[in-house]
């Protein structure tokens, strides 16, 4: 679990919109802040449903629980994720993003990297993931 964490880490640190917030300025008009990763206060949680009785069932309440905490978009980071074990060695992974930092495609390529920086985590391989030659915020102002 805590090469996991660390794989999701490193995603933190190589994708800005995961470490953006969004307030209004002086003007009163929303900005984009990103804080710096090492600034960055971010940990997957952990739950235990190995013993529970309707384990299924108590894993369904839980995501949905999670899926319907709002998220406070005046704090980074706008994601949250969550180990939940299912047995030894067996665990499930949610991952939740408000949508104003990705989309399905986001979430497929941010759970595509973590899986990839895991492996050379746990083989004890280096991760070096080429640095980004745009961010998303880069795009968005492309797109306007």
């Amino acid at each position: 679990t805590d090469k996991f964490e660390e794989s999701f880490k490193l995603l933190l640190q190589r994708h800005e919109i995961l470490r953006t917030y969004f307030k209004a300025d002086n003007q009163g008009d929303i900005r984009q802040y990103i804080i710096p990763a090492e600034q960055l206060d971010f940990k997957i949680s952990s739950e235990d449903f190995s013993f529970a009785e309707n384990q299924q069932e108590a894993i369904a309440k839980y995501i949905e629980e999670r899926n319907h905490e709002a998220f406070d978009l005046e704090k980074a980071p706008l994601i949250r994720a969550s180990l939940l074990k299912v047995k030894e060695q067996e665990y499930v992974f949610f991952l939740s993003m408000h949508h104003i930092i990705g989309d399905g495609w986001s979430m497929e390529l941010l759970v595509s990297e973590a899986v990839e920086a895991y492996n050379r985590l746990i083989q004890g391989k280096k991760v070096d993931f080429p640095e980004l030659g745009i961010q998303y915020k880069d795009y968005a102002v492309w797109l306007n």
